[in-house]
């Protein structure tokens, strides 16, 4: 026997500035949450206008978090831009919602990129010096 039906009604904006916050997310990375019917429940913080309900993500990372599988890949944002990509779903009684944080792939690998570079040229250093040495 139902006795009643309690509602709570959250305000998105609570909800925004909890998401919207970039702490550690560099420049590039951002926090957003897309609903079982693929729109986002949060901003974006790369557009003007409002995205909540109003953008779609139909994304490899958005469809398996859905699915219940969490990882972490580098793929082709709602925005078309790789970026390096963690998911996981948020599977509450009453929502089954995916969070997503996800960083530009050019950002997240910078750094591995300049220790490559960095240790190249010091293997070309040594190797150069070795080989005067030798001759």
């Amino acid at each position: 026997m139902l006795l009643g039906v309690l509602v709570i009604e959250i305000p998105f904006s609570h909800l925004d500035a909890i998401m919207t916050h970039r702490a550690g997310l560099g420049e590039t990375g951002e926090m957003y949450l897309v609903g079982d019917d693929g729109y986002m429940r949060s901003n974006s913080r790369f557009s003007e206008v409002p995205t909540i309900l109003q953008k779609e993500v139909d994304t490899e990372a958005t469809m398996e978090a859905l699915n219940g599988i969490v990882g972490k890949k580098i793929i082709k944002d709602y925005r078309g831009v790789p970026v390096l990509s963690a998911y996981t779903a948020l599977d509450l009684k009453f929502v089954n919602w995916a969070l997503l944080v996800e960083i530009d792939e050019k950002e997240a690998l910078a750094a591995i990129h300049t220790v490559e570079r960095r240790v190249i040229i010091l293997g070309s250093l040594i190797t150069c010096i070795t080989f005067f040495y030798i001759y």
